[in-house]
């Protein structure tokens, strides 16, 4: 089977121009390796972010698919998702007030770094999460400008669905020739959005 191995996710938005890493045959089974969103920082279970910690974007993987054309539609199935052994989630106090009682004023977000093993986030000693896998990033690119991959648009994108998860078929519209599939922003448990910034747990995955 194709990996699509995470060193090829360097893109932070979807574009027509994005160069795929590979190209797949309709029907074809793969497997994409995603990066860590933003986590570029974190190598251990003691890192913890800060200012002085560089944050990296939300890259995604590209894969062109054999003979698709505009005007068709592409069904993607995610047959199974297999998370990393650490993650992390984020509150940002530029989303609303709640997240001003829990950031340093001198901060725009503060982190929670997470170990993930035998089917739990091990949120604390008291306190331990079923990972229940979801994927953050589904899209086509887009015919006209790119698209963040912070948001979600009529392509997909940055939906950040629950049901975005193993045995889910998405329907996408293909806008570009080989439709440019984006795939990225795993986490190892989502709640509902990610409000204050936060809401899923951030992780590597395949």
């Amino acid at each position: 089977m194709l990996t699509i191995t995470r060193d090829t996710a360097v893109y932070n938005s979807q574009s027509k121009e994005n160069a795929p890493a590979a190209k797949v045959q309709p029907g074809e089974v793969f497997c994409v390796e995603t990066q860590l969103c933003g986590g570029g920082w974190l190598q251990s279970a003691q890192d913890r972010w800060s200012p002085a910690v560089t944050k990296g974007p939300n890259y995604t993987n590209v894969i062109e698919i054999e003979g698709a054309q505009p005007g068709q539609l592409l069904k993607v199935t995610i047959l199974s998702v297999e998370v990393g052994e650490l993650g992390y989630t984020g509150f940002a106090g530029w989303r609303n007030d709640l997240s001003q009682m829990i950031i340093p004023n001198d901060w725009d977000i503060v982190t929670k770094t997470v170990t993930i093993q035998d089917g739990f986030v091990q949120w604390s000693d008291q306190l331990k999460l079923p990972v229940i896998p979801m994927v953050g990033v589904v899209a086509t690119a887009p015919a006209g400008e790119a698209v963040s991959n912070a948001w979600a648009k009529r392509n997909g994108g940055n939906m950040d669905l629950q049901e975005v998860c193993p045995g889910t078929t998405i329907t996408l519209p293909v806008e570009v020739a080989g439709a440019l599939l984006h795939v990225g922003d795993v986490h190892a448990i989502m709640g509902d959005g990610e409000i204050c910034r936060g809401g899923g747990i951030e992780c590597p995955a395949k």
